[in-house]
């Protein structure tokens, strides 16, 4: 079912070509926020809305006021009835579907006592909802992720003023890691195109990093990239390092609050070394890392504005290619013609087959590694806490947990 959206857009004159809500699924909130029997108070697409879990553990979102008098749900009191939400000012009560079930006086009910509940997936950790100005039925998926074997998640959101496109449009942008986050040699190996999912594999060898002369050569792993994005409302980074055999998931949700700012959420994730201390230490520091990148972004995305036609380079393309692929999600002719023709895409470089290589010979000598190999992995492991450390100071952030981190695993290696 999808709910009647926001009729009223307007245009932000920092990207007047752009609509402030283009069709896509978008988070309203992490599933473990939405608790049974509470009402959560959201303002997406330029609305109020309402977001609450029915008894039996369904996720609902309505707009946020009755249709019998306006009275706000999630103000006064507003209580959840089995499957029903109970409005606090005349006690009228509605159903998950939209219908009024309860009308506690009178006996002839009004045909507009009814709510428009939004269209909702909870999936990956996350509840989303389906947006199109035009009220269509949504045109792609949300993927579904394996997560067992994974510690985490580790949860962090932020709002300021930018639109999704231009969010998203930084994990195409290279150069600007080494600009703005510091880090270099960030390198696309291979893009892929198809319909509303994009995808980017891509590496960086993070003793590039600016101010190099804090770390020792081989001091930190080569790192790979595989950026997906599926519509403008979610991207997922499969990073793992080569040499370490070390795993994470970064996903980025980004939501429209109005045609100013949006609402950034991270649900972030590493593979489990099977050392709780371990996984602790090192998933949260390397969470921390992911949100000081956006952090350090913002001041751009709040002051920039949108070119819509850019003076691109040779090392631009992919900039090309995002923009291609993003005019499908919007309301013209365009967006019309390329979700009915389809949008595909491959190219790669030649330094994707070596890379390829690399990975899967770490991975296929897993589980055979000799005691010696199994030491030499230890250290360097050992080596990836102060590493990580490093990386911090460099982006400038707080070590004072982390270091009561490896102070703790030593002494629980000194004891056994």
């Amino acid at each position: 079912m999808n709910a009647v959206v926001n009729e009223e857009v307007k245009r932000n004159s920092r990207w007047p070509s752009l609509h402030p809500y283009p069709r896509s699924w978008y988070a309203v909130a992490f599933a473990d926020e939405l608790v049974a029997g509470e009402v959560l108070n959201r303002r997406y697409f330029g609305q109020e809305l309402v977001i609450y879990r029915t008894e039996s553990g369904k996720a609902v979102m309505i707009n946020a006021h009755c249709p019998h008098m306006g009275a706000h749900f999630g103000h006064g009191g507003a209580k959840i009835v089995g499957e029903s939400i109970k409005c606090p000012f005349h006690g009228w009560e509605f159903g998950s579907t939209g219908d009024c079930t309860l009308m506690p006086y009178g006996e002839k009910q009004p045909k507009r006592a009814v709510t428009s509940p939004w269209l909702l997936r909870e999936v990956n950790g996350m509840i989303m909802t389906w947006y199109d100005a035009e009220g269509g039925e949504p045109f792609f998926e949300i993927p579904e992720h394996d997560y067992s074997g994974y510690y985490g998640p580790k949860q962090w959101d932020v709002e300021f003023k930018s639109h999704p496109q231009e969010v998203y449009e930084n994990g195409v942008d290279i150069m600007h890691f080494h600009y703005i986050h510091r880090v270099g040699a960030l390198e696309i190996h291979e893009c892929e195109i198809n319909d509303a999912h994009f995808r980017l594999t891509m590496s960086s060898n993070q003793d590039q990093l600016v101010e190099s002369e804090r770390f020792t050569e081989g001091e930190v792993p080569n790192i790979h990239f595989n950026d997906q994005m599926y519509g403008l409302g979610m991207g997922y980074t499969y990073a793992w390092t080569v040499g370490m055999d070390e795993k994470f998931w970064f996903s980025m949700y980004v939501t429209p609050i109005d045609e100013e700012a949006v609402h950034v959420r991270q649900y972030n994730m590493r593979e489990d070394c099977g050392d709780d201390d371990m996984n602790e230490m090192l998933t949260t520091a390397f969470h921390e890392v992911a949100g000081e990148q956006i952090t350090g972004d913002i001041p751009i995305w709040e002051n920039k504005i949108f070119q819509k036609n850019p003076s691109l380079n040779e090392k631009d393309r992919q900039f090309a290619d995002y923009r291609r692929w993003c005019k499908q999600f919007y309301y013209d002719d365009a967006a019309e013609l390329a979700r009915r023709e389809g949008t595909k895409l491959y190219y790669a470089n030649e330094s994707l087959a070596a890379a390829q290589a690399e990975a899967q010979e770490t991975d296929a000598r897993e589980g055979q590694l000799t005691e010696e190999e199994k030491k030499e992995r230890q250290e360097m492991l050992d080596l990836a806490t102060v590493s990580v450390k490093k990386i911090k100071e460099v982006q400038g952030g707080e070590t004072k947990d982390l270091d009561d981190a490896v102070s703790a695993v030593n002494r629980e290696v000194e004891k056994s």
